[in-house]
């Protein structure tokens, strides 16, 4: 999954050019404002130093006039299966918190849910937040890592574990009683698993990692603000307990 940015309730895509131009309130005895550009500029140049050589992408957007600041940073490691995003929210009318979440899967939404299933901070808009929030930037991105390295070897597990076709629809099965998946997903899972949608996993053999990324696909179809509990009840079905392939 890595990163997702999701715009449906009323944000836009945004460029950096476009942060800046939105105007920063005065600060106040109770309301200590943190610019958009700056909260990018101060993960970006986290993730350099972090991950010399690393390239970066980002998405954003904007809502309220601008007044809320939605991204997610996608760090290209150059890894077939996966990637580590980085994702941030802001606010210049006290609507939300500054919020971070990081790790191999991101997701962040203009209905003001952001996740990450390595590490989530937030911090309100009062005193010294921007120290404050330089120093959560500072310790949570290098702790991305680590969750990020443990999935990936996870995922090399799954490729080494075959599935034939009958087996993976019985797991499919299993799912849907047990709830992980609803009814639409199971139906999206069982497409996937006889014809994947995309080219990369046609050519994959029938095993476990295949059987994972039909599943991760029918998450795609729900409701945004459970979009990572989804995710991370595949993961754990699949992973050590989950007891998917015995």
């Amino acid at each position: 999954m890595s990163g997702q940015l999701m715009l449906h309730c009323g944000g836009q895509v945004a460029t950096i050019e476009d942060l800046a131009r939105v105007d920063l309130p005065e600060r106040t005895s109770s309301y200590t404002p943190v610019p958009h550009q700056d909260l990018v500029r101060l993960v970006d140049e986290r993730i350099c130093k972090e991950f010399p050589g690393v390239e970066c992408e980002w998405d954003f957007g904007l809502n309220r006039d601008g007044k809320q600041f939605f991204a997610v940073a996608q760090l290209q490691l150059d890894q077939e299966d996966m990637n580590m995003a980085y994702a941030i929210q802001n606010s210049y009318d006290g609507s939300l918190k500054f919020k971070g979440a990081g790790g191999a899967d991101v997701f962040c939404c203009d209905n003001l849910a952001i996740m990450g299933s390595s590490v989530q901070v937030a911090r309100k808009h009062t005193g010294n937040a921007w120290e404050d929030i330089r120093r959560l930037v500072f310790t949570t991105v290098p702790d991305c890592m680590d969750q990020y390295d443990e999935m990936r070897l996870q995922l090399g597990k799954m490729k080494e574990i075959p599935v034939t076709t009958d087996r993976g629809y019985e797991v499919i099965g299993r799912a849907l009683g047990r709830g992980i998946l609803t009814a639409q997903q199971g139906s999206v899972a069982i497409k996937e698993w006889k014809d994947p949608a995309f080219d990369e996993f046609k050519e994959l053999p029938e095993n476990m990692y295949r059987l994972y990324n039909a599943f991760t696909e029918a998450g795609k179809h729900g409701r945004a603000g459970t979009f990572m509990d989804r995710y991370t009840g595949f993961h754990d079905f699949f992973t050590p307990g989950g007891q998917v392939i015995h």
